[in-house]
């Protein structure tokens, strides 16, 4: 999609704005390049519209990034931190373990139990 109207910053968030709120047609690409070629004198620009189902922000942001003159550089993104300590990372693993078997078999058995038939695959009708 080509688009000569934007010129300025101001023109980048304002259709930005009024682009995420237009919510594309399933059916169709879940994703829209616009292509401004003459941004400024020096230089052109790409807007990439891409749904949240193709890949979430930090990915959109690695994407994109490696298009860049600077290329990939892992320190550009946020580091993320894990959310519990160490003492109850291992408590939870534990519990994990300890709990594994149960939840296989109580899935099996919620899996394979009969219907009112007494069939345990349903043939349909």
């Amino acid at each position: 999609m080509r688009n000569d109207i934007i010129k300025n910053d101001q023109e980048i968030a304002d259709f930005i704005a009024h682009e995420q709120i237009i919510r594309d047609p399933l059916d169709t690409l879940q994703y829209k390049l616009i292509f401004v070629p003459e941004f400024s004198t020096e230089s052109s620009l790409i807007i990439l519209k891409m749904a949240h189902c193709l890949c979430d922000g930090v990915c959109t942001m690695a994407l994109t990034s490696t298009l860049t003159d600077g290329g990939y550089n892992q320190d550009d993104f946020p580091k993320l931190t894990p959310r519990m300590s160490l003492l109850q990372w291992i408590a939870f693993t534990v519990l994990k373990i300890i709990m594994m078997p149960y939840s296989i078999i109580i899935a099996q058995i919620s899996i394979f139990k009969p219907n009112k038939r007494n069939e345990i695959f349903p043939t349909g009708a």
